[in-house]
């Protein structure tokens, strides 16, 4: 049973945590590097707005995405719908959208996975934006608070 008090699993033969350097062996990402924070909150606009600029769709398509899962993130599966056919030949702009997508795709569906398992927050798309940077951060630490952060919230047992 998780015990947040500690961040620890309780089991028969004793306890475990889970640390950075377990982390880093799984996933096989730097450990060190910039700190990812952010405000989860941010306006309706504002997360169009970024949808937009980083991944290149129209404003009413990302208008009508966040419409449709009431809130601030976007479905996986309308990410692989709009960019699965994406190829070298749609010009650089798009591309690079593309890589944004796959990105955050991948963080959607690993790190920052939640209980629904369909969607991601797009707050993620602020670290993304650009693609000479995203190698910089700690994603390890960030997924490791993250997962404390998910045991927080509900009982494990």
């Amino acid at each position: 049973m998780w015990q947040p008090e500690t961040n620890t699993f309780h089991m028969s033969f004793g306890e475990m945590t889970i640390i950075l350097d377990d982390v880093a062996s799984i996933i096989g990402i730097p450990v060190t590097g910039r700190t990812i924070s952010y405000n989860d909150r941010m306006t309706n606009e504002e997360a169009q707005s970024l949808l937009v600029d980083a991944l290149g769709v129209e404003p009413i398509e990302a208008r009508d995405e966040l419409i449709q899962v009431r809130g601030q993130s976007v479905r996986l599966e309308w990410l692989r719908e709009r960019f699965g056919g994406m190829s070298d030949d749609d010009g650089e702009e798009m591309v690079d959208c593309a890589v944004r997508t796959y990105l955050l795709y991948l963080l959607g569906c690993t790190l920052f996975t939640n209980k629904s398992g369909t969607r991601v927050p797009i707050i993620f798309l602020t670290h993304l934006v650009d693609l000479d940077n995203v190698r910089s951060y700690a994603w390890d630490a960030a997924a490791l608070a993250y997962l404390y952060k998910q045991l927080r919230l509900r009982p494990v047992t």
